[in-house]
């Protein structure tokens, strides 16, 4: 009986140490389970902001993306009317040009016309061509005035003069050598009028 005794006292004892182990390995396991816990709770945190933090990028990028495009389709917008009024000037400088020197031909054609017709003998060389140089019309500040328009007034009765006699072969002189200077002053702020 003694030795049972002994026996089961050492079991007991046995039993007791193996329960204080279990319960060491117990609360082990339990710190460590509430470690992965916390790690776990801050590893989702984590997670849950960098995807907020993602969201917020890729939707800040798809605004910046949207505007760059409505700005790209704006410039591009910008450039197709430049180009439409680059060619327009373009047609426009043409036709100033051709224009430019149809005048200049007209002008030409008048002054030979009136050293012609008026008989007025010209030291000066004749009219060349030259192609017509935009650069060299007058800024509208710096042309004469047009001649105003006022209604004629009668002329007062002519007294009578002796006239001298005619002589067959020789053309009268022009009253008024001014016209052709109203002409060019005309088509000069008709120039400045259509091309400014």
């Amino acid at each position: 009986m003694q030795s049972t005794y002994e026996s089961a006292v050492e079991e007991g004892r046995a039993t007791k140490m193996e329960l204080a182990r279990a319960l060491e390995e117990q609360k082990v396991l339990t710190r460590q389970v509430t470690d992965m816990e916390l790690l776990n709770a801050d590893v989702v945190r984590e997670a849950e902001s960098s995807a907020t933090v993602l969201r917020h990028a890729q939707e800040e990028a798809d605004h910046e993306r949207l505007q760059t495009e409505q700005h790209l389709a704006k410039l591009k917008q910008k450039v197709a009317q430049a180009a439409k009024q680059q060619h327009a000037l373009q047609y426009e400088l043409m036709v100033a040009k051709e224009n430019g020197a149809a005048l200049q031909e007209l002008i030409d054609v008048y002054q030979r016309k009136l050293r012609n017709d008026g008989g007025i003998a010209s030291t000066t060389e004749p009219a060349v061509h030259k192609p017509f140089d935009p650069s060299t019309i007058p800024l509208p500040q710096d042309l004469p005035p047009a001649p105003a328009m006022t209604s004629p007034q009668p002329a007062p009765a002519p007294t009578p003069a002796p006239t001298p006699a005619v002589n067959p072969g020789k053309r009268p002189q022009p009253q008024d050598e001014g016209w052709l200077t109203s002409i060019k002053n005309w088509l000069m702020s008709l120039w400045h009028t259509v091309f400014s």
